[in-house]
C-alpha cells in the first residue's frame, strides 16, 4: 500500500500538515469497571478546563485554549491509554500502558507509513510530550549507544491524569480497590499476575527502556502507587514480597 495506514482513518485536507489523518479510536474498551468509569469521564471532559494542561500552557506563554486538532488527539489517545492501562494494584507500578507508542498511534489512527517504509506518528509524540510536561504521565526513555537511537519507551499514567478527569484521590483509590476485590472474587488475581510477568519478560527480551538501574524513577513510581492505594496496602504488599 502506498502512503496508507492499516486502518480506515480519514485523510485530512491539504494545507499546513499538523497530522496526516484525523484521530479515531480503533481499539476496543475492555469490559472492566475502571475502564468504563474513566472512559465515561473522558467523554465529558473539556481539555481547555483541565488544570494541568492550563498550567502547562500558561507556563509556556501559549494561548490557554488548546486548538481543536490537539484536543481531538488528546481525546483519542486518552481513550486508548485508558483501555490499555494496568489497573492491578499488585503490579510493580500502577497504570502502566501495556503497549508500545507505535501501537498507541495505530489504535489512534495516527500511524502513517511513507512509501519508503518509514513510519510517522508525530501528533502522538507531541501529545505525550505535553502530558509528560504537565505531569499527567511518566515516560521512561533509554538511548541505545550501539545503534545510536532511542529504545522503545515505557509509559505510566500518573494519578494527576485521573484527577484532571474529575476523580478525587479517594475516588481513585476506591476504583483501584474495587478492581482488586473483583479480581479476587472472580479468581483472576493469579491470571493478572502472570499477564504482568509475561509483559515484564517480553520487555526484557525486546529493545525497551529498562528500570534496572533507575532507582530515582522506581522510587517515583512506588510513591505514585502508594498515593493511590494507601500506605497500609503498600506495606501489606511489601510483606508478601
Amino acid at each position: 500500500m502506498n502512503n496508507a495506514t492499516s486502518n480506515s482513518a480519514v485523510p485530512c485536507s491539504v494545507g499546513k500538515i499538523h497530522r496526516h489523518y484525523a484521530p479515531k479510536f480503533l481499539g476496543q474498551l475492555p469490559k472492566l469497571v475502571p475502564v468504563r468509569r474513566f472512559a465515561a469521564a473522558l467523554k465529558r471532559h473539556d481539555w481547555n478546563r483541565n488544570p494541568h494542561i492550563h498550567q502547562l500552557r500558561y507556563s509556556r506563554k501559549q494561548r490557554i485554549s488548546v486548538r481543536s486538532e490537539r484536543r481531538e488527539t488528546f481525546d483519542t489517545l486518552a481513550m486508548v491509554m485508558i483501555a490499555y492501562a494496568d489497573y492491578n494494584p499488585e503490579s510493580d507500578a500502577l497504570f502502566e500502558v501495556m503497549c508500545s507508542v507505535e501501537k498507541l498511534a495505530e489504535l489512534c489512527g495516527q500511524l502513517y507509513r511513507y512509501d519508503s517504509g518509514r513510519k510517522s506518528y508525530d501528533p502522538i509524540l507531541h501529545a505525550l510530550r505535553d502530558w509528560e510536561q504537565a505531569n499527567l504521565i511518566v515516560i521512561d526513555r533509554d538511548f541505545d549507544i550501539a545503534v545510536k537511537q532511542y529504545k522503545a519507551m515505557r509509559i505510566w499514567i500518573r494519578p494527576e491524569f485521573f484527577h484532571g478527569l474529575g476523580f478525587s484521590q479517594h475516588e481513585l483509590r476506591d476504583v483501584v480497590a474495587s478492581f482488586s476485590r473483583w479480581m479476587e472474587k472472580k479468581g483472576l488475581k493469579e491470571s493478572y499476575q502472570k499477564r504482568y510477568a509475561q509483559h515484564v519478560l517480553r520487555l526484557a527480551r525486546a529493545n525497551v527502556a529498562s528500570l534496572d538501574t533507575k532507582h530515582k524513577l522506581r522510587n517515583l513510581l512506588n510513591k505514585l502507587k502508594t498515593l493511590v492505594i494507601g500506605e497500609d496496602e503498600a506495606l501489606k504488599q511489601e510483606k508478601k514480597h
